[in-house]
């Protein structure tokens, strides 16, 4: 049995470096005979967690299969000290991962989205007439979450304006429904129907750019999440730089500062998640959130922490830790350089 003696700071919230003791069984006070000594100067237990991630697509053109895609994806969360994650829906050809559902990983089913309504290939076919139905199929199927596409850019290409797939009564039927079920519901939004939807009691907000102060105050009131993706959205929006379009990057970049500070003033939940870029690289929505969302670094890092551990109900393997030579509350481009990852207490390679 693997047995390790631990130094160091206690992560998100420690101050002074203390000795702990790790095996199996989880982390203890009591000092491990034969314990060895486990490099880093920071101590996370529990490690990253992915609020937003696809365990089944390839955002490196690669090719390859759905299997080996969530092969290869898993790993490469797990190298990087990503230790926890929800997938926020799958394309209907890969495989359901309900078996993977537990301490660790939640996950939706497909995205449900009206046809010729998303990118194509990866949602399911869901008409207005027929998505509660579905949503709630999917609940009953072992769904944790239900992702819904509740809008969807239109030909003028303007994602903030994106119109919307289906309509305030529809959605909220959907909500109740699964939550009759027992499971909860995630949008995707990047239009003005934002505010429907958290008025409609969904549990989630993806990504969320056209949200206003209203609609974040009335997330606060029914403790809706919000998972804003900048990394993703600077992907598309960065090239802009430099055309006509540039001021409305300008704006969006100061809206999301502005609406990010007040979330957290008012106690919204915020979670990092890492969305269509690779795995393994949640870390550049950490510094993301920072340089666009105005975060510190120490916010930050419990947006990628404690908060999702709790909103999304993944406690992790109580032997689950990764650690860092830098502090990653000061640094948080330390999260990419872990010092030593460690799975059910097992040292990965």
């Amino acid at each position: 049995m693997d047995a390790w003696h631990l130094h160091g700071v206690l992560l998100p919230d420690g101050t002074a470096p203390i000795d702990l003791w790790i095996d199996a069984s989880g982390l203890s006070e009591a000092p491990l005979i034969g314990a060895r000594t486990l490099p880093g100067a920071y101590l996370l237990p529990g490690g990253i967690v992915d609020a937003h991630f696809h365990a089944t697509l390839d955002f490196e053109e690669r090719g390859l299969t759905r299997e080996r895609l969530l092969e290869l994806n898993l790993a490469a969360l797990q190298r990087s000290g990503v230790l926890a994650a929800r997938d926020t829906g799958q394309p209907p050809d890969a495989p359901w991962l309900v078996d993977l559902q537990g301490p660790a990983f939640t996950a939706a089913r497909t995205l449900l989205a009206p046809p010729g309504r998303y990118f194509p290939g990866l949602g399911e076919n869901a008409p207005p007439d027929r998505v509660v139905d579905l949503a709630v199929g999917h609940a009953r199927g072992g769904a944790q979450w239900v992702k819904v596409i509740l809008d969807f850019v239109g030909p003028d290409g303007n994602w903030f304006a994106a119109p919307r797939n289906y309509d305030p009564d529809t959605l909220s039927r959907l909500v109740q429904a699964v939550h009759a079920e027992g499971a909860r519901v995630a949008v995707h939004t990047t239009g003005p129907a934002a505010a429907d939807a958290v008025k409609a009691g969904v549990d989630s907000i993806e990504h969320g750019p056209s949200l206003d102060a209203a609609a974040v105050a009335e997330m606060a009131r029914r403790g809706t999440l919000w998972v804003p993706t900048l990394w993703t959205a600077e992907s598309h929006l960065r090239p802009l730089a430099g055309t006509p379009a540039e001021p409305i990057v300008v704006a969006w970049r100061e809206r999301m500062r502005e609406l990010l500070g007040l979330a957290l003033r008012l106690g919204v939940d915020v979670l990092v998640g890492s969305d269509e870029r690779p795995a393994g690289e949640t870390v550049h929505e950490v510094e993301q959130l920072v340089a666009t969302g105005g975060l510190t670094p120490a916010q930050a890092l419990t947006a990628a922490t404690a908060t999702p551990r709790r909103a999304l109900g993944l406690p992790g393997h109580p032997a689950d830790l990764v650690t860092y030579d830098a502090d990653p509350r000061e640094h948080p481009g330390a999260l990419a350089r872990p010092a030593a990852v460690l799975v059910g207490g097992r040292l990965t390679a």
